[in-house]
């Protein structure tokens, strides 16, 4: 993200929330096998490789990715703090819609 785009007390705000996060984690309660960051990534399948497109030398056309089906699956994964892990979760999309 651009630093345009903050205003000029993001620093102040940053170290705010770190203030504010060491005082809860550092509380006897607080477990490190029971604090988990979980991370949400998305990624695009496709088939770019196993196309190929003949064109003349001078076509000033782009033709990359042409005809190709994306699929975009979900990659899900959960770290402790104190280095455990749950399994990552991969959601594909649905082929049919469930009605509840």
């Amino acid at each position: 993200m651009p630093w345009e785009r903050h205003d000029n007390s993001i620093y102040d705000k940053v170290v705010h929330w770190f203030d504010m996060i060491r005082e809860e984690l550092c509380r006897p309660d607080v477990l490190p096998e029971n604090a988990y960051n979980m991370n949400e990534t998305g990624i695009m399948l496709s088939m770019l490789g196993s196309i190929k497109v003949l064109v003349c030398k001078g076509d000033g056309r782009d033709y990359r990715g042409t005809g190709t089906k994306r699929t975009m699956v979900t990659a899900i994964e959960c770290v402790s703090a104190s280095g455990e892990y749950l399994n990552p979760m991969i959601i594909w999309p649905a082929s049919t819609h469930r009605s509840n």
